[in-house]
């Protein structure tokens, strides 16, 4: 099973920064390496049961392809 990252559309939209959810279900921060890694499992729970569909999973995989091993998001927000 891969990890996910979770990404929160309606506050990335808002704040033109990608706006992960923190580990835990703990409240939000727009800095990937804060961000929590949920299981699969979880991950599909949470994006199933989101009543306004704006939480949506990403692979730690891709996000690691995409961001490079720094990992670091816009840290002024």
């Amino acid at each position: 099973m891969a990890d996910f990252y979770l990404l929160d559309l309606e506050r990335t939209i808002q704040s033109g920064v990608p706006a992960y959810w923190k580990g835990n279900k703990h409240g939000y921060t727009y800095n990937i390496q804060f961000a929590g890694i949920f299981s699969e499992e979880l991950a599909n729970e949470i994006v199933k049961h989101d009543l306004n569909n704006t939480t949506v999973k990403v692979p730690v995989r891709l996000a690691i392809e995409v961001l490079g091993k720094d990992l670091k998001a816009n840290e002024n927000c």
